[in-house]
């Protein structure tokens, strides 16, 4: 007996964007025989050639991309101002026609920190390759140098200009760029909301997976007490709905969503914990969404704080980021 927690096909399908179906989609047959979707919150959940994707199974036959470079969660010392982008795929060939949709062939797109750094329309998409090896299109420029977190994005389209949907068909990576600025003489931490991914479509209402990573910093759980011997270490408060975050800080520290920290965190990386069960208000509205997330010290005062009121907080040190989602029905 499969004992999958089944979940709405229709309203699934509107969360990752698979409906309205392009001209000459893959033949993806969502019959209750063939494809049933199911709750999940891994790939080993779902049954073959479908991923976990915003915590259900989804079908995943097309375009197979895999970011190779920057490794993830690199992180480069301040000044980098270009990064070395590579990556390989499957189940699709590069062509420079951009008048047919044939599965199974076209371009490719990259955008870093969601600006097009190779795209059609400014005549750099990627058309010839070797992509099943794997190639790096050499060093752009990152649009936003001084910031600290980046977000990578290799994206595959039919000739048309249709985007391949499935999630597999889009590569992602997230990298850092160290601040100047140290902290007790050391380098700051860094941390990235690396789950769900901006722009990613959720069903309003259903449970929301969410993925902190962080670098030059140790996930501990809470001890009660913060020293300066421990500043670089922590757990993380996450946040759901919020336009002013970190901004409200720190009288907004306590009105979290949930706490990050080894002991409720699951993942195969030490710099990246996950949870898989948050709900956010079913009378939320749909459309635009903040899921937002800030280090935190031993004691629970956001970092670098030792006082959990807050009352020698500095809002300039604050570790936290925010990605904007889109609820959907």
């Amino acid at each position: 007996m499969d004992t999958r927690t089944p979940v709405n096909k229709f309203a699934l399908l509107l969360s990752v964007g698979l409906l309205p179906c392009v001209a000459s989609c893959y033949n993806v047959a969502f019959d209750d025989e063939a494809s049933d979707v199911f709750a999940c919150t891994a790939d080993n959940d779902c049954r073959d050639e479908f991923v976990c994707w915003n915590s259900a199974c989804v079908d995943d036959r097309g375009p197979q991309l895999t970011v190779l470079g920057p490794e993830p969660l690199s992180a480069f010392e301040n000044g980098t101002t270009e990064v070395e982008i590579a990556f390989r795929g499957t189940d699709l060939t590069l062509s420079n026609n951009f008048e047919t949709a044939k599965d199974g062939e076209g371009y490719i797109e990259i955008y870093v920190d969601g600006v097009a750094v190779r795209s059609k329309a400014n005549n750099t998409a990627v058309t010839e390759g070797d992509l099943q090896s794997g190639f790096s299109i050499g060093a752009v420029n990152i649009p936003t140098p001084t910031s600290v977190n980046h977000r990578i994005e290799v994206r595959t389209y039919r000739g048309d200009g249709t985007r391949y949907e499935n999630p597999s068909a889009t590569g992602r990576q997230v990298f850092f760029v160290r601040d100047a600025t140290l902290f007790m003489s050391t380098s700051r931490p860094m941390m990235a909301i690396t789950k769900p991914w901006p722009g990613s479509k959720l069903k309003r209402g259903s449970a929301v997976t969410v993925e902190l990573a962080a670098v030059d910093f140790t996930w501990t759980n809470p001890t009660g007490e913060a020293t300066p011997g421990d500043i670089k270490e922590g757990h993380a408060h996450v946040f759901f709905g919020r336009d002013d975050y970190p901004e409200c800080l720190p009288g907004c520290n306590g009105l979290y969503v949930d706490t990050l920290r080894p002991a409720n965190g699951e993942s195969s990386d030490e710099r990246v914990l996950r949870t898989n069960e948050l709900q956010h208000s079913e009378s939320q509205t749909s459309g635009a969404f903040i899921v937002s997330a800030g280090l935190q010290r031993n004691n629970h005062a956001p970092w670098p704080g030792t006082d959990p009121l807050g009352t020698d907080f500095n809002l300039a040190d604050a570790i936290a980021d925010n990605v904007v989602v889109e609820l959907v029905d």
